[in-house]
C-alpha cells in the first residue's frame, strides 16, 4: 500500500529511530566498562593500533610510524588503522576504551541508513526502506565485522552510502553534491577498507547507466575522480605499501580455499547458529565445535563470524519485481557464488587483490536487504499480493517446524550420519549441529509465522501499518540472530598484567629502543577455565604474539599485517640468524609444542611461564657502522644472507662502498626523539654505511650535517645512510610516500568543489552554459 506523502515524510523519521533501536539493543552490553571487545582483530590489532593513536594525537602529534612489530612500519602503509577517518576523532574527544567501543559500533546505524537511504533512491516508500535499513544494520555480517574487524564493518556500512549520494548527484548535479558523493565513495577506503570503495565504485556504474542511460557515465566519472582525490591520503600510501607486498599479485589457490564459505553454509543467511562460527560452542568428546567439524576450510575458522538476515527478511525479498529486483538479484547471485571460492574475483578488475572471498557476503547481505525493502513495497501493495506473502510465510513455518520435528525424531540416524561424514568423526559435533539447527528451526517458523500474521492481517482489511510492523519485526529477528556475536572480556586481558613481558623486563631492562622479540606462538593453548574465543585472546595475548607485545609496551620483529613487505619476509625466511642479530633480537620465544626438551637444551631455550620456552640472545646495538658493502641483485643478496659467515655488524648488502674493510668502522650515539624522528651522530674512522636497525620503507628522508642524504635499503630490510670519513650528525625522519601528493590532492579538491559551488550559485547562467542544471537553492 502506498504511504502519502505526509506520511511518508513522518515515516522517515520512524525508520531512523528503528535503526538506531536495532543498534541501542544490539550493542547496549558492550558498554559495561569492566570488559571491551577482543574478539579477533579487534584485540589482535585494532585495540594496540588504536590506542597508540590516541595516545599521539592528545600530545599534538600525527601518528605515522608503529615501532612495536616488524621492527617498525608505516600506520598509513597498514591502511587498517583507519587515520584519516572521520570516526578517529573518537579519541581525541573521548576516554579510549569508550571511543573504541563506539568506533565498533558506529557501522550499524551508518550501514542501516545507507540502506535505507539507497533503498529509497530505488522506489521503496519509507517504511519498507527502513525495512532495507534494519535488515543490513542488523545482518550478522555487520554485526561480526563490527565486533572483530571494524574497518571491514566501516567498508560495508559506507558501500550503500557512496551510491546513494551518486544518484543523488546525478539527479540534481551540483559541485556540494559531488563533493558529498566523493566523500561517500572516499570513506571505505578512509575506513582501510579499499575493496568496499571498489565494490561501490562498480555498483555505482551498474546504479547509474540502469537508472540514468549511458549519458550519466560522465558525471560517473566525476564522482569516481572525486572520490579518488579525496581519498588520497590513505590510498596514495597504501598504493606505495602495495608494490612492496605480495599483494599486488593477487589471491592464491591456498588464500581462496581458506577464506571462502562453503555451499551449505549459505543456508545460515535463514538459519543463524548452526552455521555461525562460534568456537565457544564445545562438545565433550572433541577439540572442535560443530562449525569446524562441517563448514569451514583448511584453517579451521571462518573469517565472517556469521552473516544471517533471517527468514522473514528472505521471504519479503522474494516477492521483489520488476527489472530492478532482477539486476539486484542476479548481482546477488553473482556475489553468492564468488563467495564460495569459485574464482569470479578475476571477472571484476581488482577484486583479486582481495585475499577473503568470504568477504563478499557483505554486498550480497546489501542486495538481499535491498531486495527485502522493495519486495516489502510490492507484498503489501494490494490484497492479493498481501495473500500470497502469508501463505508463502506460513508454509515456511510449517516446514520449518516439520524439520525440526523430524530431526529431533529422527536424532539418532542424523547423529550418525553426520558423525560419519564429519571431519574428526565426533558424535559431539553431531549433537551440536542437531541441537542448533532444531533451535534455529523454531525460532525462525516462529518470526515466520509473525509475518504470517501481518500478511494476513493486511489481505483481510487495509493496513498502513504492515510495512512498519514487518521492519519491526526484522528488527527483533536481527537482534535474536545477531545479539550474541559481540564478543566481550575483561580489561585485564587486554591491559595486563602480562606475566612473560614482566619476566623479559626484570632480565633486560625496558623494551622500547633497546630490545625486541621474536615470538612464533603457532597455536593456542587450551584454557580450561575459559570459553575458547576468550582462552584464544588470554593465550595469544600472554604470549606476547603480534600486535598485543604492543600493549605490554615490547617491541617484535614479528609480522602481523594486510600489506606485508616482501622483502622483509624474504630475508627472514633467508636468514633468520643473521636478521635475529641486524634488529637487535634480545630474545627467542617459541611455544611449548615447537621444540623437545633435548630440542631446546641443544640451543639455549629456557621454560617461562606457561611452558613457553625463550632463549636470551646478547643485546645488540639499534645503530652501527658498517666498512664493508656490496650492492647485489636480490637473488644473491638472498644467498649471501643465507650463508653462514655473514654477519651484519661486519658486512651490508644493498650499497657498495670503494672499499671493504670488515670490522669496527667508527663510533655511534643514537638518539629518537619520537617514533618517526631517528638523530645520530657518528665518527667515522673511513668511508662507512651506518645501519640502523630498524625496517626500511621508502617514506623515510635523511640529512648528513644538515644536506640531503639517499636512504638505502640494506640487507633486504634495514634503513642505511652513506657517510664519508669524520663526524657527522645524521637525521632521519619518516613521512609516508605519497601522503603529500595525498593531503594536497584532498584539500585541492574540497577547496575547487566549494570554490565552485559558491561562484556559480552567485551566477545562475553558469550552471545552463556547463549543462549542469541550477540547483535553485
Amino acid at each position: 500500500m502506498r504511504i502519502p506523502g505526509p506520511a511518508r515524510s513522518a515515516s522517515n523519521s520512524v525508520g531512523v529511530l528503528l535503526i538506531l533501536l536495532l543498534t541501542v539493543l544490539l550493542t547496549a552490553q558492550i558498554f559495561d566498562p569492566a570488559l571491551q571487545l577482543f574478539d579477533r582483530d579487534a584485540g589482535r590489532a585494532e585495540y594496540s593500533f588504536k590506542q597508540f593513536m590516541a595516545l599521539r594525537l592528545r600530545a599534538g602529534e600525527l601518528p605515522l610510524w608503529f615501532p612495536w612489530t616488524a621492527a617498525g612500519t608505516s600506520m598509513l602503509g597498514e591502511m587498517t588503522p583507519a587515520l584519516f577517518h572521520p570516526a578517529t576523532l573518537l579519541y581525541l574527544f573521548l576516554p579510549f576504551e569508550l571511543a573504541f567501543k563506539l568506533n565498533h559500533v558506529l557501522p550499524l546505524p551508518l550501514a542501516g541508513l545507507g540502506a535505507l537511504l539507497l533503498a529509497r533512491k530505488l522506489g521503496a516508500a519509507s517504511w519498507q526502506a527502513a525495512l532495507a535499513g534494519v535488515v543490513y544494520a542488523g545482518s550478522g555480517y555487520l554485526a561480526s565485522m563490527s565486533a572483530s574487524n571494524v574497518h571491514y564493518a566501516l567498508g560495508a556500512a559506507a558501500l550503500p552510502l557512496a551510491v546513494h549520494g551518486l544518484l543523488r548527484f546525478l539527479e540534481r548535479p551540483s559541485a556540494l553534491r559531488l563533493l558529498w558523493a566523493g566523500f561517500a565513495l572516499a570513506l571505505p577506503l578512509l575506513g582501510g577498507e579499499p575493496q568496499s570503495a571498489l565494490l561501490a565504485g562498480y555498483g555505482g556504474v551498474v546504479a547509474a547507466v540502469s537508472l540514468h542511460g549511458l549519458r550519466s557515465l560522465r558525471l560517473v566519472a566525476l564522482w569516481g575522480a572525486a572520490g579518488l582525490l579525496l581519498c588520497g591520503p590513505s590510498l596514495l600510501p597504501g598504493l606505495a605499501q602495495l608494490r612492496r607486498s605480495a599483494r599486488h599479485e593477487g589471491i592464491s589457490a591456498f588464500e581462496r580455499q581458506t577464506f571462502r564459505a562453503t555451499p551449505v553454509r549459505l543456508l545460515g543467511l535463514a538459519l543463524p547458529w548452526a552455521f555461525d562460527d562460534a568456537p565457544e560452542r564445545t562438545f565433550p568428546d572433541g577439540p572442535l565445535p560443530a562449525f569446524r567439524e562441517y563448514f569451514a576450510g583448511p584453517t579451521g575458522s571462518a573469517f565472517v563470524t556469521s552473516f544471517a538476515l533471517s527468514l522473514p527478511a528472505l521471504l519479503l525479498a522474494a516477492f521483489a519485481r520488476g527489472r530492478k529486483a532482477l539486476l539486484l538479484g542476479l548481482l546477488a547471485l553473482f556475489f553468492a557464488i564468488g563467495s564460495l571460492g569459485t574464482g569470479l574475483e578475476n571477472a571484476l578488475p581488482g577484486l583479486s587483490l582481495f585475499r577473503f572471498p568470504e568477504k563478499l557476503l557483505g554486498p550480497l547481505t546489501l542486495l538481499l536487504a535491498l531486495l527485502a525493502g522493495l519486495g516489502a513495497e510490492e507484498a503489501f501493495d494490494t490484497p492479493r499480493t498481501a495473500g500470497r506473502l502469508a501463505l508463502a510465510s506460513f508454509g515456511a513455518a510449517a516446514l520449518l517446524l516439520a524439520v525440526r520435528m523430524l530431526l529431533l525424531l529422527r536424532a539418532e540416524p542424523f547423529v550418525n550420519a553426520l558423525q560419519e561424514h564429519g571431519t574428526t568423526h565426533s558424535a559431539g559435533a553431531a549433537q551440536a549441529l542437531l541441537a542448533s539447527l532444531a533451535a534455529s528451526c523454531l525460532a525462525q517458523a516462529c518470526f515466520a509465522a509473525a509475518l504470517g500474521f501481518i500478511a494476513g492481517a493486511r489481505w483481510l482489511r487495509p493496513l498502513p501499518l504492515a510495512p512498519l510492523l514487518a521492519a519491526v519485526l526484522c528488527t527483533g529477528a536481527a537482534v535474536l540472530a545477531s545479539r550474541d556475536l559481540f564478543f566481550l572480556g575483561p580489561l585485564e586481558l587486554l591491559h595486563g598484567p602480562f606475566v612473560i613481558a614482566d619476566e623479559l623486563r626484570a632480565k633486560a631492562g625496558p623494551s622500547p629502543g633497546r630490545w625486541r622479540i621474536d615470538s612464533d606462538p603457532d597455536k593456542a593453548m587450551e584454557v580450561p577455565e575459559l570459553d575458547r574465543r576468550t582462552g584464544y585472546a588470554v593465550w595469544t595475548s600472554q604470549v606476547l604474539a603480534p600486535q598485543f607485545n604492543a600493549l605490554a609496551q615490547v617491541e617484535s620483529v614479528a609480522l602481523y599485517a594486510s600489506l606485508t613487505d616482501a622483502d622483509y619476509l624474504d630475508a627472514w625466511h633467508a636468514s633468520p640468524g643473521a636478521m635475529t642479530s641486524l634488529f637487535g633480537v634480545r630474545f627467542l620465544m617459541r611455544s611449548p609444542w615447537a621444540l623437545t626438551d633435548a630440542e631446546a637444551r641443544d640451543n639455549s631455550f629456557v621454560r617461562t611461564a606457561f611452558g613457553f620456552w625463550v632463549r636470551e640472545v646478547p643485546p645488540q646495538p639499534r645503530a652501527f657502522l658498517v666498512g664493508c658493502a656490496r650492492d647485489l641483485p636480490k637473488p644473491q643478496q638472498l644467498l649471501r644472507l643465507a650463508s653462514p659467515e655473514f654477519d651484519p655488524h661486519r658486512e651490508a648488502l644493498g650499497a657498495a662502498l670503494p672499499r671493504c674493510v670488515p670490522g669496527p668502522a667508527g663510533t655511534v650515539a643514537l638518539q629518537r626523539s619520537s617514533p618517526e624522528r631517528l638523530e645520530a651522530k657518528v665518527t667515522a674512522a673511513r668511508e662507512a654505511l651506518l645501519v640502523f636497525a630498524d625496517h626500511y620503507d621508502p617514506g623515510w628522508r635523511a640529512t648528513v650535517d644538515g644536506k640531503s642524504a639517499k636512504v638505502i635499503e640494506a640487507d633486504l630490510t634495514a634503513l642505511a645512510v652513506e657517510l664519508p670519513p669524520g663526524s657527522h650528525e645524521v637525521q632521519l625522519h619518516f613521512w609516508p610516500l605519497g601522503l603529500t601528493a595525498g593531503l594536497c590532492s584532498a584539500l585541492a579538491t574540497i577547496l575547487g568543489l566549494l570554490a565552485f559551488e559558491i561562484f556559480s550559485r552567485g551566477r545562475p547562467g553558469l550552471r545552463e552554459r556547463r549543462g549542469v542544471p541550477n540547483v535553485g537553492g
